[in-house]
């Protein structure tokens, strides 16, 4: 197969790929959530918890009422514009119209606290991370980089530097 011949077949894959993540939207957000939900259990026991939260959310209960307010850091939007990735950067886009829709941590089960009772927050996508912060009832978008940075990155923020990463 010459390069002509593997771009065409890349581009016929995606066009596949995201007439199938329309048809059946809802159906693949189920089976994420499960699979959210099951990595977070599984996650609880290896962390040797003797009562697991089944419910992800709840370790980020109590932390406010959700408004639907979404900010976003301008190194986030600089992140964004990095990311060739149509698909990646489509399922970004569901999880900001996700933030904005929810009323409750509930309905944000793949959010994850950076630490106990911060107020940085990540949300895994393969091999990407949204860092994300939550204060007085607004998420903050703050950072989205690869698995290898984030942390690097945006453990300034989450240790309490206002800027979040890099400058």
């Amino acid at each position: 197969m010459n390069a002509i011949e593997k771009r065409e077949f890349k581009e016929l894959v995606k066009e596949a790929i995201g007439e199938v993540l329309t048809e059946h939207r809802e159906l693949i957000g189920e089976i994420a959530d499960e699979s959210f939900e099951r990595a977070a259990l599984i996650r609880a026991i290896q962390e040797g918890e003797k009562k697991p939260l089944r419910d992800p959310a709840a370790r980020v209960q109590g932390l406010g009422t959700l408004t639907g307010k979404v900010g976003f850091r301008a190194k986030f939007t600089q992140d964004l514009t990095a990311i060739t990735d149509a698909l990646l950067l489509r399922r970004i886009k569901e999880i900001m119209e996700q933030v904005k829709r929810a009323t409750t941590f509930r309905d944000l089960p793949y959010l994850e606290p950076l630490e106990e009772r911060g107020k940085y927050y990540r949300i895994r996508l393969g091999d990407y991370r949204l860092g994300v912060l939550f204060d007085k009832g607004t998420f903050t978008f703050v950072r989205c980089l690869g698995r290898e940075e984030i942390y690097r990155y945006f453990h300034e923020a989450s240790a309490g530097s206002s800027a979040g990463g890099r400058n």
